[in-house]
């Protein structure tokens, strides 16, 4: 009996020290869906940073045909930048699309 009397004065006492319900809470419930919906959006910005560059490896391999050869296939640009996102595609446009590129150096001077 007096164990009991006992287990309910500390259960009183831990309801009495939680917060009530309120915005936080209802906060904390939406976070789960907002890191599936960041999850979702970075998907599907690889998925098109992805599709762009190996587009773009593709006329680069047409165009360049007889010149120089492209760094890596347009499929393993595809992987590269499907994984590591803008990392990729900045790697990808610093070797093949900016100034400081061996192609874009040749053709200048």
């Amino acid at each position: 009996m007096i164990a009991a009397i006992h287990a309910l004065s500390i259960q009183t006492q831990v309801e009495l020290i939680e917060p009530e319900s309120g915005l936080l809470d209802f906060f904390f419930d939406l976070l789960p869906s907002f890191a599936v919906m960041l999850m979702f959006a970075t998907a599907i910005i690889h998925i098109c940073f992805a599709t762009w560059v190996y587009a773009d490896a593709q006329a680069l391999v047409q165009e360049r045909r007889d010149r120089q050869a492209v760094v890596f296939s347009p499929l393993l640009w595809l992987l590269a930048v499907l994984v590591t996102g803008i990392a990729g595609l900045a790697v990808y446009w610093a070797i093949h699309r900016s100034t400081l590129s061996p192609a874009n150096l040749v053709e200048t001077e």
